[in-house]
């Protein structure tokens, strides 16, 4: 045996049995656990995949299950960053379901912006943002990725926030809207 620490686990069961289980190199994780558990050894033989049977070395019950162990982490943290990449397309499926809402004229144009430093810990309404940045804000993305829509134009702004806006090209801005200053 190659690992002397092996030697720990080879009892006279493993050596002197009628019905050996065997794997080889191909032999997927899994099926070593399940062979371990429909047999009472505490280390099972590694042959060769070839046609000649060589016995390579022995593996351990701990070994396989630190394997396994392994693999469900690695199996876990793929799960959270996928999760992580289908929140992040779902939120922007929002964000472009809002924009697809929302018909300006060829004149604007939809922006998402940063909160301007100015404004920071204004109300959109405080900062009378339509009249002051040409901007009619539609929705305010948090730092999370959340969207709020429609904005709460008396919450005051903060930074890591990002707003949805209309933006005009000219200083012209819808009479029907002109009176709220958001």
């Amino acid at each position: 045996m190659e690992d002397p620490a092996l030697a720990n686990f080879v009892i006279a069961a493993d050596m002197m049995t009628v019905d050996l289980q065997t794997v080889d190199e191909e032999t997927e994780v899994y099926l070593a656990l399940d062979l371990f558990r429909r047999s009472d050894h505490q280390v099972l033989p590694v042959l060769s995949h070839d046609r000649r049977h060589k016995w390579i070395g022995m593996l351990s019950r701990e070994r396989v299950f630190e394997a396994i162990r392994e693999a469900m982490a690695e199996t876990q943290q793929a799960m959270l960053e996928e999760h992580a990449g289908l929140t992040a397309i779902e939120q922007e499926g929002q964000l472009h379901n809002l924009v697809m809402g929302v018909t300006p004229t060829s004149r604007d144009m939809i922006q998402r912006l940063i909160v301007p430093m100015d404004a920071l810990g204004k109300s959109l309404r405080d900062a009378d943002f339509r009249r002051q940045y040409n901007a009619q804000v539609i929705a305010i993305e948090q730092p999370d990725g959340s969207v709020q829509c429609p904005p709460d134009i008396d919450r005051p702004l903060r930074s890591g926030q990002r707003l949805l806006a209309i933006v005009w090209n000219d200083a012209t801005q819808p009479a029907e809207n002109a009176e709220t200053g958001a």
